[in-house]
């Protein structure tokens, strides 16, 4: 597995309020990862019982973007409180291993310690919503390249900018 190309922030673009009741979160993977699965719950289920560890219930992302050297994995969760703590369960071919905030942990490990940093969304605040305005629909936007105006004398260029329209590498 490679586990340089796995990713996840819980913030941003990795993990962000959809609208007032669900939470879209993604995961960066290597092309070799077969399958993802989220482990979620509400942070504070069963902390009434000391002797009991925190557990989650398992769901599958879906595969959303295939690009060249990565997919995204994602699912969209309605958490029952507003708030979520969630690790991933990533399958590569036969290999399995366990992502957690503070790193990858492998099966043996979950049996063993019960002390791992978790992903978490502490609240989904309406307020986090991100609320596109109507006007946003029918405005022409522009871009504006400014180092193509850089010199005033076409024949003495400041910078070494690639002719318009060449499309080498």
């Amino acid at each position: 597995m490679n586990y340089s190309a796995i990713f996840h922030r819980n913030a941003s673009v990795d993990c962000y309020a959809l609208n007032s009741d669900e939470v879209k979160i993604s995961l960066r993977t290597g092309k070799d990862v077969t399958s993802v699965n989220i482990i979620h719950n509400d942070p504070f289920v069963d902390f009434t019982a000391e002797d009991r560890k925190w557990f989650g219930f398992p769901s599958a992302c879906v595969c959303e973007y295939s690009l060249p050297y990565n997919n995204i994995w994602s699912i969209t969760i309605r958490p029952q409180f507003k708030r979520i703590q969630y690790y991933f369960e990533i399958t590569a071919g036969c290999e399995k291993v366990y992502y957690f905030q503070d790193g990858f942990h492998k099966e043996s490990e979950l049996k063993e310690k019960d002390n791992f940093v978790f992903f978490k969304m502490a609240w989904l605040n309406e307020s986090d919503v991100i609320q596109v305005p109507s006007w946003v629909e029918k405005t022409i936007w522009y871009q504006i390249f400014p180092e193509r105006f850089c010199s005033a004398d076409s024949h003495q260029k400041r910078l070494k900018n690639k002719e318009w329209g060449d499309d080498k590498t």
